[in-house]
């Protein structure tokens, strides 16, 4: 059996699950936004969704009709942040890397 650690990690191993928590590191946000803002269809955002949600990494609550997703703990983007940094992709590196 994996232990809860592990089970984080695998979740955070894909990119489009990496770009969706950086989105809603922005606030909550609906599937619909999530497509449009990551150009990724819905079915596959609910892939991902539902993978980060297991790990308990993301809420799902309903309003009306909508779906909205937000982070459950504030403290998964500072340990992306310091993940980014060992990998050598701070934003900063992103930006001079373009030029």
């Amino acid at each position: 059996m994996k232990s809860r650690v592990a089970e984080i990690f695998k979740a955070l191993s894909c990119d489009n699950r990496l770009k969706i928590l950086k989105v809603l590191s922005e606030g909550e946000r609906c599937f619909c936004e999530l497509s449009r803002n990551l150009d990724v269809d819905i079915s596959t955002i609910s892939r991902h969704v539902s993978e980060l949600s297991r790990v308990g990494l993301i809420h799902v609550r309903k309003e009306g009709n909508r779906k909205l997703l937000s982070i459950t703990d504030k403290r998964v983007l500072k340990m992306l942040e310091i993940a980014e940094s060992i990998g050598g992709e701070t934003h900063a590196s992103k930006t001079s890397d373009a030029s």
